[in-house]
């Protein structure tokens, strides 16, 4: 699946939780969901275990963005995030 691919079927899916309300303790809850989309070849240097660690890069770029959205993983995020997680300690 494409990158492309793989981003409309996310947004498809955001856009339907978004319009669900459930009932919880006799009160209506609403849903969102952020959602990170990673795609790649599988070969020497990618493999499940990196697509899903990408796929967790955008999706707390998408949490952090605002929650309630897709995000791509861009190959420049992962740079970013371990220079972030250096300033932090």
């Amino acid at each position: 699946m494409s990158l492309t691919d793989g981003l409309s079927l996310a947004e498809r899916l955001r856009s339907r939780l978004d319009q669900l309300d459930v009932a919880r303790d006799g009160h209506k809850v609403h849903v969102t969901v952020s959602i990170g989309v990673a795609s790649g070849e599988v070969g020497p240097g990618c493999n499940a275990e990196t697509l899903v660690r990408d796929a967790d890069v955008a999706l707390y770029e998408a949490k952090r963005s605002g929650k309630n959205r897709v995000v791509p993983f861009l190959h420049g995020q992962a740079k970013q995030v371990k220079q972030e997680g250096r300033a932090a300690r």
